[in-house]
């Protein structure tokens, strides 16, 4: 009953309120027990949409700075909150973004609950626009950079906050170690491997893969909503942000 009530409009609504403001969301964390957020002294503060490579960034981080000992994240909030806390707190602070419609067509698809498209576009609107104003004090890196070009996207945050992270080589070698250790961080969490893993199984996979295709006219449909718009408006402005520097 719960879970069904988390789901329901006036909740997610409320939800998404509460995840603009930091001072609330600091609240509702502290209420739920919420570890993730940043509360200061944080080597690294990450976090975008869900399905934006959250874990693969996280695992990515991590295998790179192996040599580092133990680092302190904050991460997986999916909230505007975390990421104004970064920046607020003067820690160095990714943003990681993807595209709206392959976003919220993947998250869609891993709810598995039938929440209106519209509302997940009204969450990466309410995700990613206050972020502007604070842009000054934020790195942000595409999708595409993070899972193919991880290296580009750390000296990217060295620059923006005069750090001195390792750069990976982002070479096969690499993909595996940090292919293993997003299953290894996936199963200490949850007790199964990520959702893309190998190690789901092929019928997984299978089903996966019809969810999102059925899904697909669904999303459609939705495109032509206000949120739909106001997310790829919003999208268009964040691309200069993420844009590959040399």
């Amino acid at each position: 009953a719960m879970t069904k009530l988390r789901y329901t409009t006036p909740v997610w609504v409320l939800r998404r309120f509460v995840s603009r403001h930091e001072g609330l969301y600091r609240l509702a964390s502290a209420l739920r027990g919420n570890s993730q957020l940043a509360r200061g002294g944080e080597d690294l503060v990450m976090d975008g949409f869900p399905r934006s490579a959250n874990s693969w960034a996280e695992a990515a981080f991590l295998v790179a700075q192996a040599g580092r000992g133990p680092l302190r994240i904050a991460h997986h909030c999916h909230a505007a909150a975390q990421l104004l806390a970064g920046a607020r707190l003067g820690l160095p602070t990714l943003v990681l973004v993807r595209a709206p419609a392959d976003a919220v067509l993947s998250y869609r698809e891993m709810l598995d609950v039938p929440v209106p498209f519209a509302q997940l576009f009204a969450d990466y609107v309410a995700l990613y626009q206050p972020l502007l104003a604070r842009q000054d004090r934020l790195c942000f890196a595409g999708f595409d950079d993070i899972v193919n070009d991880f290296g580009s996207v750390i000296r990217r945050l060295n620059r923006t906050f005069s750090t001195d992270f390792a750069v990976p080589t982002h070479d096969a070698a690499f993909v595996g170690q940090v292919r293993a250790e997003m299953d290894r961080i996936s199963i200490l969490r949850t007790g199964q491997p990520t959702r893309y893993s190998g190690a789901r199984g092929a019928e997984f996979a299978r089903t996966r893969d019809e969810r999102r295709r059925v899904l697909q006219a669904e999303l459609k449909a939705a495109l032509g909503s206000a949120p739909a718009r106001a997310a790829a408006a919003l999208y268009e402005s964040l691309k200069p942000l993420i844009a590959t520097k040399a």
